[in-house]
Parts: structure tokens; sequence; C-alpha cells
């Protein structure tokens, strides 16, 4: 079908018929949308009835590919949400529409902010802008607070590792992660649910051996027990810090 035909016919019947704003309701429509370069001239626009102007939005999406396509669905998109100037009744299954082809065309490279990062500058005033009595969730109670929430089912954790198969943090995040938690102690009450979480999971010796390739060439951090000056490995602190004898003696 030719799509790009059927939206020329659209444009030349509403130009034919010398429409007024006054004698109906019209909306003005850039024959070249905007997004892709078209300006306000007045040989760019027609005005259009609110069902021919959603008609031919949607055609426009039929005959442009890639990027293009994307600016077009996310301009459809847009026409469904209501504003001060527009206060359109939109069906479900127009708005259904609308999503779908927003969801299915904005994607990857053809995502608006593909490729692009925020500048420092840029969040702080985002930040500012959201701030305590501005944010639309002040004083708004999390949605799981005192709520009880049960272990996850092995169906939705099957769906979660599928979903990060081959998703590896890059060593930039891994700074981030380290230094966020670097410095930062557990409390008791976190380390006696790790405790619990752990307990009775035996490890496989695959995992035991990749434990070790990782730790293969790499010095560990000398650590010195503070009651008897003994000197040695992570694994010093079963038997001494906390755990050292001549601690347990001097509280007695």
């Amino acid at each position: 079908m030719n799509y790009e035909k059927i939206y020329s016919d659209l444009i030349n019947k509403a130009k034919s018929s010398n429409r007024n704003k006054k004698e109906g309701v019209y909306e003005k429509h850039h024959i070249i949308p905007k997004c892709l370069g078209g300006g306000n001239n007045k040989e760019n626009l027609v005005l259009l009835t609110p069902r021919e102007h959603f008609i031919a939005h949607s055609l426009l999406i039929k005959f442009h590919s890639g990027k293009e396509k994307a600016k077009l669905s996310f301009s459809l998109f847009q026409m469904c949400r209501k504003n001060s100037q527009h206060k359109r009744i939109i069906s479900a299954r127009q708005f259904e529409l609308a999503k779908k082809l927003m969801s299915e065309n904005c994607r990857g490279e053809n995502a608006t902010f593909y490729g692009r990062k925020h500048t420092d500058e840029a969040k702080l005033k985002m930040s500012k802008r959201m701030m305590g009595e501005k944010n639309p969730l002040w004083k708004t109670a999390p949605w799981n607070k005192n709520k009880i929430l049960g272990p996850l089912s092995i169906e939705q954790r099957h769906k979660i590792s599928l979903a990060n198969i081959g998703n590896n943090h890059s060593d930039e995040t891994k700074a981030k992660i380290s230094k966020r938690h670097s410095g930062v102690p557990k409390t008791e009450s976190h380390k006696l649910k790790i405790s619990k979480k752990l307990l009775g999971n035996i490890r496989s010796i695959e995992s035991i051996r990749q434990g070790a390739d990782k730790l293969k060439g790499k010095k560990q951090k000398i650590l010195v027990c503070p009651h008897c000056q003994t000197s040695g490995g992570i694994t010093m602190h079963r038997w001494h810090f906390n755990n050292c004898k001549f601690k347990i003696n001097e509280n007695k």
C-alpha cells in the first residue's frame, strides 16, 4: 500500500477545502514535520480535523524509517497527551497504537538519548528542580513500607537470571560501586542477614576454583592483631582481633 500517496491525498484535500478555524474545529499540521526540518511557513501548514491530524501522523510513520520513524512515533505519542492547547479526547485504541509504535521504533540507536549523557550542570539543575516540596512524591510513603515481601519464586529468579545474561559492569561502574562501599562498616543486623542467607550453602568446586584464580598472584593485605601483635592474612579474623585469646583473658 502506498502510504505516502494516501498522506498526500489527505493533505491536498484539506488544502483545497479553504478551511477556516472560525468555521470548525481544526488543528494546524506541519506537512513536513518540524522534527524532520519542516518550518512554520504558510506553505508548510494545513488545517486538519483532530481525526485527520491523528491519521496524518500515523501515515507519516508508515513511509519513514530509522531515526526519522522514531521521531515521528514519539510525536504521535505526544499527540495522545493532554495539554493547554489541544484538549483532545483520545480513545484507548489510539493510545495503545501510539504507545506500541513508540515502544517499537524508539529503541537502541533510534532512542532520543542514545549515546548521550547529562552534564554535571544539567544533573545539578534536575536535582534542584526535584528537591523538597517540588518533588511529586514529597511526603509520599514508599510503596513497600511496612510490607513483608516474600522470597522470589524459582520462575522469577530464572527470569532475572536470563535478563542479566551477558550484562557485565564496566570498570568505571565497578570503581564507582567500590568507592561508594569503601569504608562503610556493615551493621550487626546486616551481618546477621548475610550469615543466615549463606547458612547451609555449599560452594561448588568450580566456584572455589574461580575464586582462587581471581586471587592468584595478588598480595594479601597484612593485618596485625592489636592484642597479641600477630601478623597475617585475612583469615586471622577467625582466631585474632575480637576472637583473640589475649582479648578474652583481658575481659576476664
